[in-house]
């Protein structure tokens, strides 16, 4: 029966600091003279720490996390490339991987006779055989080259040939590090529709960066930080919890949480916040500033400026902003109004409602510009706001309200 089973999964990396001239003396001495000289100048990284799951036939399991977080590591544990060590890993089927579409091709060989050692390893009879090579070869969409070596192929025609044979063959573990779709739109979607449709008879283990394909072809998730399993669970509570809890956060060790219990979002770190510039704060013109966000479906700003007695003017044209940037820079929108008027007590105040923000998950920057006519006099930061997740896939800079209308307009639905 298929399956994959670890337990408590290590895998270190060696990295010595020693030199060449180093490295040539103990190759020497122990090539020559048969010495043996411990090299104190290795130290060892943990690529994976203690990583257990269990995956049957049918199901589908996503690691997500960023570069560096171990998710490959893994990938190439279960296909046999490295070996863990420490720990358990059972492996109880035949292991095919899009790993690294066409490698481990022979390109001294046609695409057909790379088949045909691929199908022997596996064990496939000579009958089968014929039907394996007619399937590959209509997916491949190679035509007359598919006779040809590979050396003479493009790396697109080489990684179609890699995909059809991961695909077409019958393995019952499919691997998957970010190599869903490969080719023009038209194939990539083919691609798509065939990984669909196979991952409900075999075992599928996926590695992507792109969350919304994650959410489709997973059941569910574990979250890796710095090799160590930080969550386990429904593929769409790990989305939310690598969104919310990994992608912004800026401190280096991984927090693990306990499976069973819910878990709550920690603010995220201060960025890097040059692209606010210039701030300023022209205080012969604004004695002091005050400003409240409230963040939920929407945002909530209670503001107050007071202004010097000398320049107070019921005549003088204010023009007050609120812009919202995301943590890359990016200005995501801003509201303004250009013609704010001075009260008498000295004071400008209000607030601004924002009903529905449409903000995707993640940190966001709340600035307050004011204008007196044409001349700039105040612009801060008001406010650091984090967008907590759901887990659900998003795209785009931001959401919009939107409805639907069905069939007769009878089926109307809120987005």
């Amino acid at each position: 029966m298929t399956s994959l089973r670890a337990q408590n999964l290590v895998k270190r990396y060696a990295i010595s600091s020693a030199s060449r001239r180093d490295v040539l003396r103990r190759e020497i001495l122990r090539n020559w003279f048969g010495l043996r000289v411990a090299n104190k100048q290795v130290r060892y990284r943990e690529a994976v720490r203690g990583v257990t799951f269990e995956v049957a036939k049918g199901e589908s399991l996503a690691f997500i996390g960023r570069n560096g977080a171990g998710k490959s590591t893994i990938l190439k544990l279960v296909m046999g490339i490295l070996t863990a060590d420490e720990g358990r890993l059972e492996v109880s089927g035949a292991v095919g991987g899009l790993i690294e579409l066409g490698a481990g091709l022979d390109v001294s060989k046609s695409g057909e006779e790379n088949v045909i050692d691929r199908a022997g390893l596996l064990g496939i009879d000579d009958d089968r055989l014929q039907e394996f090579l007619g399937s590959i070869e209509d997916f491949a969409e190679l035509g007359d080259q598919f006779y040809d070596p590979v050396g003479t192929y493009s790396s697109g025609m080489k990684a179609r040939l890699g995909f059809a044979i991961a695909v077409m063959l019958p393995f019952d573990i499919m691997i998957c590090d970010e190599a869903l779709s490969v080719g023009d739109a038209r194939f990539a979607a083919k691609c798509l529709a065939k990984v669909n449709e196979l991952k409900k008879d075999r075992i599928f283990l996926f590695v992507s960066h792109s969350m919304a394909m994650v959410q489709r072809f997973c059941d569910r998730g574990i979250v890796l930080d710095k090799g160590v399993a930080v969550f386990s669970g429904d593929v769409t509570e790990a989305v939310a919890y690598y969104e919310d809890n990994i992608l912004n956060r800026g401190d280096d060790t991984p927090k693990i949480i306990d499976f069973d219990r819910a878990y709550e979002s920690e603010p995220a770190p201060v960025a890097s916040r040059s692209f606010l510039e210039p701030l300023l704060f022209n205080t012969e013109k604004v004695t002091e500033w005050h400003a409240e966000v409230g963040v939920d479906r929407g945002i909530d700003i209670a503001w107050s400026i007071n202004l010097t007695s000398v320049r107070s003017s019921p005549d003088v044209q204010y023009r007050l902003g609120f812009p919202v940037f995301g943590g890359d820079g990016t200005m995501q929108f801003g509201c303004a109004h250009e013609n704010v008027r001075q009260t008498d007590t000295e004071v400008l105040s209000g607030k601004l409602v924002i009903p529905r923000h449409g903000l995707h998950p993640g940190v966001y920057y709340v600035v307050i510009s004011l204008f007196e006519g044409m001349e700039p006099i105040l612009r801060q930061l008001v406010k650091e706001i984090r967008i907590s997740s759901t887990g659900m896939p998003y795209f785009g800079s931001y959401s919009v309200d939107h409805s639907w209308i069905l069939g007769n307009g009878e089926g109307k639905q809120d987005a």
